[in-house]
């Protein structure tokens, strides 16, 4: 058994009929695998399961089974009374999950994420500090004696590889492969999802990458490496998802220690990424002072109803208080 909880988040599917399943704001790999692999699983035990993002997100990965299908709602527009139980993928909190409102409290919970930040807002909790939510899932669905098929193993796969950078990133343990191989003897196909994911961009992520390059400055001093894009520049040349940006530059030069990617998503809307390459620094706590969460080495905030350069300017003196401290 891997989980004690999974026998509790079991009984509380016995007598439910429709579920629905939330993706976090901006959905990464993580969040898209981990729950379309749970709608797969539900679906096999009888349950009307759903998808729902309260965002706009790239549609582009055609590995994913029924991608399509997941709906982009308004949270305000959005009744969770006509389901029976929600589960929460990914999201150390309700504002990862939404930008507007407060979690449904006429609903029953389960959450089940892999950030150190969560601390347990759900009915029921499955929290694991590990390198993905899907790798959560698949300890989980072993703990239900689930036979896991090609689809939800692409799935899984996907989610492991999108948090994991392709198994770069320092939060990649033993078991974390060993998961990928088992996937990937009953049907993930990696080169897929590898070849689209990391060996497939438009031109217009290479000129929206130029302008975050020609912005890119780094403080010796302080060691923080950092771009800021004004929304004028993202509207123009983006428009997409920003989170692969952050993995790509920010978390490999040499001599940094912290990388922070911003991004004016909005009027007043600031989205930010942060990045350690100092095995020392938890961007984390950097952050949930801004409102945000995540991991030691990865971690993100939103700044919402500030002047861009204000906004920056914020982001920038919290990160140089945390090194600096």
């Amino acid at each position: 058994m891997n989980y004690a909880v999974s026998k509790r988040i079991w009984a509380e599917l016995e007598d439910v009929e429709r579920v629905v399943i939330s993706l976090h704001i901006e959905p990464d790999l993580d969040s898209i695998g981990s729950a379309l692999a749970l709608k797969e699983v539900l679906v096999g035990l009888g349950k009307n399961a759903e998808v729902v993002c309260f965002d706009k997100f790239l549609k582009r990965y055609d590995f994913f089974k029924d991608l399509d299908k997941v709906k982009e709602v308004k949270n305000r527009k959005f009744s969770f009374e006509e389901y029976d139980l929600y589960f929460a993928l990914d999201s150390s909190s309700w504002s990862v999950v939404s930008k507007e409102g407060e979690a449904p409290s006429g609903i029953r919970t389960v959450v089940i994420d892999h950030h150190q930040t969560n601390k347990g807002w759900g009915d029921v909790n499955l929290i694991d500090v590990l390198p993905s939510t899907a790798e959560i899932l698949y300890g989980l669905f072993c703990d239900w004696g689930i036979k896991i098929d090609g689809c939800v193993a692409t799935n899984l796969l996907a989610g492991i590889i999108g948090d994991t950078g392709c198994f770069r990133y320092p939060n990649t343990r033993d078991r974390t492969h060993e998961i990928a191989g088992e996937l990937m003897r009953v049907g993930a196909n990696s080169e897929k999802i590898i070849g689209e994911v990391f060996q497939t961009k438009t031109f217009g992520e290479y000129k929206y990458w130029e302008q975050v390059l020609a912005r890119m400055e780094f403080d010796r001093e302080t060691g923080i490496l950092w771009s800021a894009i004004p929304h004028r520049v993202y509207e123009e040349y983006w428009r997409g998802e920003v989170e692969g940006v952050a993995g790509m530059f920010f978390q490999q030069v040499e001599g940094s220690r912290v990388g922070v990617y911003m991004t004016e998503e909005g009027e007043g809307v600031l989205t930010v990424s942060f990045r350690a390459r100092d095995k020392n620094v938890d961007v984390s706590e950097i952050a949930v002072k801004l409102g945000g969460g995540g991991h030691k080495t990865a971690a993100g905030a939103r700044l919402m109803g500030m002047e861009f350069d204000e906004a920056v300017r914020r982001v920038l003196q919290e990160t140089k208080n945390t090194l600096i401290k």
